[in-house]
């Protein structure tokens, strides 16, 4: 623990002085056994006048000397503590040794999808309410879930929305407001859209590069809260105190004398029954409370809007995509949600690759390949793919002797050879070069994108060149800039990971 952890506190063994507090003396949760020489310390503060600035120069024009990446590994091995702190007093610059870079193409490395995991997901519905939020009501098991909660709360109300845009498809500045989470960890935002937007093809025309918060101001905030309570009263959820059906919205005051205390109280917690009850409530009655609703709750953010919820999760770490597990994985998927009650859903799956050193490959005989894979294409595509009839006859290695691949009909490579790693294993770090990493994101300025709906309702972009040609694509939206990049560099270097947001 470190010194001064306790030094607001008492620690046990100690009593109250019964004499004048010293306030020189040194509290016993401060004392150290083996304190720095106080002259020093005295000396140290009081000769230092120099600023921040100062130091950085000193810094910058100290000589930089380039320091090996195998010296590192030897000082680590022999664990040489003496020249470990030696090198701490210099200035370095961290050479990468050929020794320590490999080709990514090279057949010494073997590849392998470790596994893929469900890493984000945001639900939009396509209609008001919590569709987004309830499980699957039609379905059995789910709807049997006593372990299911949603518990909302209007104690966060601060919390901005983190997550894509682009599945909103609109701006949501300011038309956003958390109201707790559901039993799965899913954050829930109470979302003011514009009717086209949860149509199943939105257009463009609310999105807008004028982003800002999506956190609603006070009042609105207040507005929603008591359209959410009123609903609430009226499909009987027990606890709810509401003193009039609009309460004055135009101060904190004024509206906690009509609501109590709902918006600073431990949260409501509703079973997927008790929401699907106001799930109802609010289909049949949010008409007549907003036609109804005074001058002071005619909000611009709530004319032409429907309010509904949206569901955002980062990092379920679920391991999706396993081999033999589709079954439970759709069973899963289908207890979750009603999807035919939603607009859009965008998801993001981690694939966790791993690159090993190997010493040499055995190839693997091809009666046990064929046992075992009946049937075996050439590519992954099913378009594309041609059906390898004799796997006998069929090239193992290419001219530089790298295993050509071949797929099941699932698309799954099938193995012609086994990896034999070194011993002890030796793991291989998955590092890019950093300052590559904008080019892959480089748009042709000559390129223009017009994107329109073909007859079946699939997205369409023209391609504005001279050979002026049409492909389909997944997005969207058009282009609105060039997407972010954060680079996360490994010990200093130019080389690490990257992530982006398009």
């Amino acid at each position: 623990e470190p010194i001064g952890a306790h030094a607001f506190s008492d620690a046990a063994h100690i009593v109250p002085p019964s004499f004048a507090l010293d306030f020189a003396a040194v509290p016993d949760t401060l004392l150290a056994d083996d304190p720095g020489d106080q002259q020093a310390l005295n000396l140290a503060i009081l000769r230092s006048n120099h600023s921040a600035s100062h130091f950085d120069q000193a810094y910058d024009d100290a000589p930089t000397f380039s320091l090996p990446l195998t010296t590192l590994r030897r000082i680590y091995k022999n664990k040489d503590k003496k020249s470990a702190i030696s090198i701490l007093s210099k200035k370095h610059s961290l050479h990468v040794n050929p020794d320590f870079v490999f080709d990514d193409q090279s057949k010494y490395i073997a590849w392998q999808v470790k596994e893929h995991r469900l890493d984000y997901m945001c639900r939009v519905p396509n209609a008001i309410g919590f569709n987004a939020v309830l499980p699957n009501m039609q379905n059995r098991p789910a709807r049997n879930d006593h372990t299911w909660s949603f518990k909302m709360t209007f104690k966060h109300r601060h919390l901005a929305y983190t997550g894509d845009i682009d599945v909103l498809a609109f701006n949501p500045r300011g038309a956003m407001l958390y109201i707790g989470q559901s039993s799965s960890n899913e954050s829930v935002w109470w979302t003011l859209f514009p009717h086209q937007a949860l149509e199943p093809y939105p257009s463009v025309e609310h999105m807008n590069s004028d982003l800002g918060p999506s956190t609603m101001d006070p009042v609105l905030s207040r507005i929603c809260i008591a359209c959410l309570l009123y609903m609430m009263d009226k499909s009987m959820y027990s606890t709810v105190y509401l003193a009039r059906t609009y309460p004055d919205v135009t101060s904190r005051e004024s509206f906690k004398a009509h609501v109590s205390n709902a918006l600073d109280m431990d949260p409501y917690e509703f079973s997927s029954e008790q929401l699907n009850d106001l799930q109802s409530t609010l289909e049949n009655h949010y008409e007549s409370w907003w036609e109804s609703a005074p001058q002071s709750y005619r909000h611009p953010l709530l004319t032409g809007r429907t309010p509904a919820a949206v569901t955002l999760k980062y990092g379920q770490n679920r391991e999706v995509c396993k081999p033999f597990s589709t079954q439970t994985d759709a069973k899963l998927w289908a207890r979750e949600c009603d999807y035919s009650k939603l607009s859009r859903v965008a998801f993001a799956l981690a694939t966790h690759y791993r690159a090993s050193p190997v010493q040499s490959w055995t190839p693997i005989p091809v009666e046990e390949i064929v046992d075992r894979h009946p049937v075996i294409y050439t590519t992954p595509n099913v378009e594309t793919r041609e059906l390898i009839e004799d796997l006998a006859s069929y090239p193992l290695c290419d001219d530089e002797d790298r295993e050509i691949c071949v797929y099941a009909p699932n698309g799954r490579r099938v193995p012609r050879q086994d990896a034999n790693y070194h011993d002890p294993y030796e793991p291989g770090a998955i590092l890019q070069n950093l300052r590559l990493v904008p080019d892959l994101f480089a748009a042709e300025p000559s390129h223009h994108y017009h994107w329109r709906y073909d007859e079946e309702g699939a997205i369409v972009r023209d391609y504005a060149a001279d050979n002026a040609d049409e492909r389909e694509v997944d997005a969207l939206l058009d282009g609105v800039g060039t997407p972010g990049v954060q680079l996360y560099p490994q010990g200093y270097l130019p080389y690490g990971q990257w992530q982006s947001d398009g």
